[in-house]
């Protein structure tokens, strides 16, 4: 059935009136966070689609889990270690005389402290220094990573360094994506990790349109209604997704 567009408030700025637009809070998401900082002693820690997680490891790092993440961590021996599976996490690293060591798969990032954005789909890896420095071995000469880099990592293709928008990539924190200029393809994608139900652009014409704005995870119909509102598409929604189509 089609999802009828949501009314748009008078005289406010763009980014503010895509918020209001996708308003609504997802509720795993804010349940997840509310609760706030839990202690957590070394092993598997994870979350579930849609629920985000905050905990003190052993050590005293901090890690915020996104969803769908997997994470196991150890700190016995001369090194901690942090083993990320799957997913998405936040890293403000306690001073230590013992390095952090975190394992991606093929990738290994060796830090002393500082803030790390650590990003894990399949064996595609982004890694942002948020606050100090880290250092990234491969198997072959370790690479600096300098405050404020991003290094991003593919099997089979080359690294790609860039110097993100650090309030953009770390949003997801506070339970909002925020898009400049992005793909509605790579929109969808993004708010399809953290729900059940996603969202489907009808054809490749479709995933090409672009839009700009901060949307709250989780709420894919509010998101939708949005489209509708933003783009040239209309859109369908059943029990198993939400279809967007050009008008017409």
């Amino acid at each position: 059935q089609p999802i009828a567009p949501a009314p748009s408030p008078p005289h406010s700025r763009p980014i503010a009136r895509r918020a209001v637009l996708a308003g609504g809070a997802a509720v795993i998401v804010a349940a997840g966070t509310a609760l706030g900082w839990r202690e957590a002693t070394a092993g598997v820690h994870e979350t579930a689609v849609g629920e985000q997680r905050r905990l003190v490891l052993e050590d005293g790092t901090r890690v915020m889990l996104d969803t769908a993440t997997r994470i196991r961590f150890r700190a016995g021996g001369a090194a901690r270690s942090l083993w990320l599976s799957a997913g998405r996490v936040d890293l403000a690293i306690a001073s230590d005389p013992r390095p952090f060591l975190v394992d991606t798969g093929a990738r290994r990032v060796v830090a002393e402290g500082g803030r790390l954005d650590v990003r894990r789909d399949g064996d595609r890896v982004a890694l942002t220094a948020v606050d100090g420095s880290a250092r990234v071995e491969t198997g072959g000469a370790p690479m600096a990573l300098a405050q404020g880099s991003r290094i991003a990592m593919e099997a089979g293709r080359p690294d790609r360094l860039d110097r993100p928008e650090l309030e953009d990539l770390i949003a997801w924190q506070s339970g909002r994506l925020v898009f400049r200029d992005e793909t509605l393809a790579r929109a969808i994608a993004e708010m399809n990790r953290y729900s059940r139900r996603p969202l489907v652009a009808a054809d490749a014409a479709t995933g090409q349109l672009r839009l700009s704005g901060m949307y709250r995870v989780g709420d894919t119909e509010a998101f939708a209604r949005s489209l509708a509102i933003l783009l040239p598409v209309r859109v369908e929604a059943d029990a198993a997704a939400i279809r967007i189509r050009a008008r017409g």
